[in-house]
């Protein structure tokens, strides 16, 4: 058994118990008490579990996805302008991939006009508002995830494999201080890396909110990205992370205090 999947055998356990004892879980995954504390230790530093006397429970912190609605409330102006500067890489004729999000969203809307473009994306929020617009649409079906909008799974993955497009915008559960990008759903870290696989640039699009978080598993890393278009201030400490992985970011806040076009297109490298 691979670690990540004893990983995600652990949640489900805890999950459904509450609680679980160490001895219990070793027994029950076939491992050593050892293997089993290095796991937790592991759920622990994601936000998943709380360490106890003899074992861990649930806790759940930074693993559900949260509702639509909920994420439709949050930082909208922040969303709007992150937005602005995505819809600088977007040029006519492209086919573009909007992934499930609420600021993949306000993309979708910066970009409806543009002459000829072809826009995919899993995001049933999105499709449904280009309806009465001229882009070419493309949904990348599967099961759907009613809380988010979403859709996933095998279908989803069969699609994305058969496809390429000239630049794909993706959003972020969470961002860890490794600049790791992590999901709680396992679906999505499948779907999001064939995706961006079939994309000949590639944009992550996250406002501050998302950073110094944690979930499951990890999608991939802020370096994997084109670019990275976030109003999140980074730390002295964080630049020199930004600079040694060649990190490309797009920062909000200095779009506000330039208004020439070609600043908002080219970006800058922290």
């Amino acid at each position: 058994m691979l670690a990540e999947e004893r990983l995600t055998k652990i949640v489900m356990i805890l999950k459904e118990r509450g609680f679980a004892q160490v001895e219990d879980l070793a027994q029950k995954l076939h491992v050593s008490d050892m293997t089993i504390r290095r796991d937790l230790d592991k759920c622990r530093q994601r936000g998943i579990v709380r360490r106890c006397h003899g074992g861990a429970m649930f806790s759940g912190a930074n693993r559900q996805e949260i509702s639509y609605e909920d994420k439709c409330r949050e930082h909208q102006a922040v969303k709007k302008s992150i937005a602005e500067i995505a819809a600088g890489f977007v040029k006519e004729r492209m086919t573009v991939f909007l992934d499930a999000g609420t600021t993949t969203f306000e993309i979708a809307q910066q970009i409806k006009k543009i002459p000829r473009l072809t826009i995919a994306t899993n995001d049933v929020y999105i499709i449904h508002s280009l309806l009465a617009f001229e882009p070419d649409l493309i949904f990348i079906g599967g099961n759907i995830q009613k809380k988010t909008g979403s859709a996933v799974g095998g279908f989803a993955e069969q699609m994305a494999q058969r496809m390429h497009f000239d630049v794909s915008f993706f959003g972020a559960h969470s961002i860890n201080d490794c600049f790791d990008v992590m999901t709680p759903t396992l679906e999505k870290l499948f779907l999001k890396n064939r995706l961006a696989e079939n994309s000949s640039a590639t944009y992550l699009a996250a406002d501050h909110s998302k950073f110094n978080k944690t979930a499951l598993y990890q999608i991939d890393n802020l370096s994997d990205y084109t670019g990275v278009i976030t109003d999140y201030r980074f730390s002295v400490e964080e630049q020199r992370l930004v600079e040694q992985k060649q990190i490309r970011t797009f920062p909000v806040f200095e779009q506000k205090e330039q208004a020439t076009p070609e600043l908002r297109v080219e970006g800058a490298l922290v």
